[in-house]
């Protein structure tokens, strides 16, 4: 991620938005699994994720429904 994302929250939500959908995707409708790596990279990007948007006064079940809008679509 590049420095300007990291100062700004609302970069930084998104950026971690784009990484989290991919990795569900992956995960729930192409039935993949992470390897280590990317598992450690989804929860570092998910505990930010969390604590950015609940400094926006979002609740938890409104974040969690972000990260899963759309997603069964595919199906």
């Amino acid at each position: 991620m590049q420095s300007s994302v990291l100062n700004n929250p609302k970069l930084r939500m998104g950026s971690h938005l784009v990484a989290l959908k991919r990795y569900a995707e992956r995960v729930l409708i192409d039935r993949e699994q992470l390897i280590p790596w990317e598992e450690a990279d989804k929860a570092a990007r998910l505990e930010d994720f969390f604590s950015v948007g609940q400094s926006f006064r979002c609740t938890q079940r409104e974040l969690v429904s972000v990260l899963i809008r759309d997603l069964f679509k595919q199906i």
